[in-house]
Parts: C-alpha cells; structure tokens; sequence
C-alpha cells in the first residue's frame, strides 16, 4: 500500500495536487500502522523472551488506571466516545506500573477503536475480595463467538479484522500474567464488551470515594456518571 501510494503521489506531483495530498495522508497513514505494529512486536517479544521480574515496587494501581486514561483520552475525543472512569482516590498494591500501564492502556485503547460513535467506554477500579478489579467496558458490536475463545492470541484480537494491530490484548494478558494477575473477557454480540483484570495484594484504599474521569474534566471526590 505505501509503495503503490508513493507511485501515484509521484505521477500526481506538479498535475493534481488535490490527488498528491490524498496519497500523501495515506502514506503517513500507513507509515503510523506499521510503527504501531513494530511497537506492539517489540513489546510482545520482550515480555515472552524476558518476562519480568517478580513484582516488588509499590503501585498505586488508581494513578496508574488514571494515567493509562489521560493517554488515551485524545484518541477517544476523535473517535467521538465518552471515556468515564469510576476510581478510588489510591489504591495499593505491588507490581510493575509500566507493564500494568501497558496492560490497560491497550484495553482501553481497544475499546475505544470497536465503539460507536457518541457511545461510552467505562474504566472502574474496585476492591473484590482479596483483589484488585479493573474493568473496561464498551458499547461496541460485541466479540463473535468463534473468536471469543481466541481474542487474546496474536492477530485474533480484532473484532472485525480492522482497527488496530491485533496485538493489543495479546500484549495485554501477558503482562497481566506477568503480574500475576488474571484477565478475562466477556462479551454480548450487538451489546458490547467487558475486560475484567483481577490483579494485586490485599487491596488498601485511602478512600471508598470515587473519582468521576471523563474526557473534558477531572473532579476528585465528585459522583460518578452513571453508565446506561
């Protein structure tokens, strides 16, 4: 695609301008795919060649989840998806904040590519039992049954074969692993998606107070916007 692209912006230079900035997007377009994809196989390879060591720093899981939020937010402004969050205001465990950074980002990132727009993805973060719970869930098409038993092995992540790399959740269960967690996926064709991490020690919160994220602002201690 970049070298048919590259071929006809040449032919186009200097006779159709319009036509040599269509073909130019494209290039750039494809250009960022591929950067994407060396970034998640370089990721992917890392993790399975190397793994990682056993978690021992201190995480604050909640700034984490934030992070791997704020990071996305300006994906999930073009797709035109409400990006709410339900988070208490700390919430402690150990690991590693990079991978497990990785982790949601890629989840959320992932639901925020197979949802409509004006729909909403929902991150929370919760105590469960002996654990920590984070969940991302989308109103996208859902996971067809063929593949849900698949969608965290290479290349098989892509709902409907478009959008992203299929990398994503593969990426994202191996560090979760890695972290001696769990992740699952529980889906509805025509409804949409739950991602469900269960990762950490002994949760220990500063406050049973949400903190309400949406794309346009952060108030700590504010109610949460209810999900339909």
């Amino acid at each position: 695609a970049i070298r048919a692209s590259a071929e006809v912006l040449e032919d186009a230079i200097g006779e159709d301008p319009e036509a040599a900035r269509r073909f130019s997007r494209r290039i750039l377009e494809a250009s960022d795919r591929l950067d994407a994809l060396t970034r998640d196989l370089l990721d992917l390879t890392r993790l399975e060649a190397k793994g990682l060591a056993a978690p021992q720093a201190a995480v604050d899981i909640s700034a984490v989840v934030g992070e791997a939020l704020q990071a996305q937010r300006a994906v999930a402004r073009a797709a035109e998806v409400e990006l709410v969050a339900e988070l208490p205001a700390r919430a402690d465990a150990r690991g590693d904040a990079r991978w497990l950074r990785t982790a949601v980002e890629n989840l959320i990132r992932n639901a925020v590519i197979f949802s409509p727009r004006g729909s909403r993805v929902r991150v929370t973060l919760a105590a469960a039992q002996l654990q920590w719970e984070i969940r991302v869930q989308d109103q996208g098409p859902g996971v067809e049954p063929a593949i849900r038993d698949r969608l965290f092995e290479r290349f098989v992540g892509s709902r409907h074969g478009e959008g992203g790399t299929g990398l994503g959740l593969a990426i994202a269960r191996r560090s979760v692993e890695m972290l001696g967690g769990t992740i699952r996926a529980e889906s509805q064709v025509g409804v949409g998606s739950t991602f469900t991490v269960l990762l950490g020690d002994p949760p220990v919160a500063d406050s049973d107070l949400p903190l309400a994220v949406t794309p346009d602002h952060e108030s700590p201690g504010s109610s949460p916007s209810s999900a339909p």
